[in-house]
């Protein structure tokens, strides 16, 4: 069952001195009622990533957590701000991630291997984007506390023809569109390896980042 998780992007607030914006985007049908994406923010800057990683922790029941007092003392109020925001919007997500691998029949989405949930003191930000050779790769995704990180294998990517499902979560036409462009894929056409990129945790989720074959 294809979703379009739309339940609380009107609570969340965008900064955009903080938030890479992305042109000509809009959160609405196109002319001939085909869907678009919006696409007021891209994930946060890793550098602001890295300095705000150390006041978030992963509990047991698989939620991020703010440590508010550390955070208050150290970060400025947009920071602050902007920390609280992305790890409520994320912690959503999961819920609504885990709420639809309950329906694990379902055709139209693509079959996830693993989902699995990053601890920030685990965040790899050194990983090497620059392939020596392509691979199958594999199909999972991934939460951070700053928002997701979809992997798709070269048989997943080979099946797509429009917008796709991953473990629950709509990723629209116009996303898929930009990864593909990005590495130089047609649709359809011959796919050389499995990609990874980032999205933000706002479903639509925004401009794709950090897009690199596996």
């Amino acid at each position: 069952m294809k979703k379009v998780l739309f339940s609380f992007l009107s609570a969340v607030i965008l900064l955009p001195s903080v938030f890479m914006p992305y042109d000509n985007f809009v959160n609405a049908e196109g002319e001939n009622g085909e869907e678009s994406v919006t696409a007021d923010s891209e994930v946060l800057d890793e550098e602001l990533i890295k300095k705000l990683n150390d006041y978030v922790s992963l509990n047991g029941n698989l939620k991020y957590t703010v440590d508010k007092k550390e955070a208050k003392e150290n970060l400025s109020e947009e920071e602050y701000d902007i920390l609280i925001d992305t790890v409520d919007n994320t912690n959503k997500e999961i819920k609504e991630i885990d709420e639809s691998e309950k329906n694990v029949n379902n055709s139209d989405d693509i079959t996830v291997e693993e989902i699995e949930y990053v601890d920030p003191k685990k965040e790899d930000f050194n990983s090497n984007k620059n392939r020596l050779a392509y691979k199958e790769g594999v199909t999972k995704l991934e939460t951070h506390w700053w928002g997701l990180r979809v992997y798709l294998s070269k048989t997943s990517v080979e099946m797509i023809s429009g917008g796709v499902a991953i473990g629950g979560i709509w990723v629209p036409e116009p996303t898929v569109s930009k990864v593909l462009s990005t590495l130089g894929i047609v649709a359809g056409t011959f796919v050389p390896g499995g990609v990874v990129f980032d999205l933000n945790p706002i479903p639509p989720h925004g401009v794709p980042t950090n897009i690199h074959f596996q």
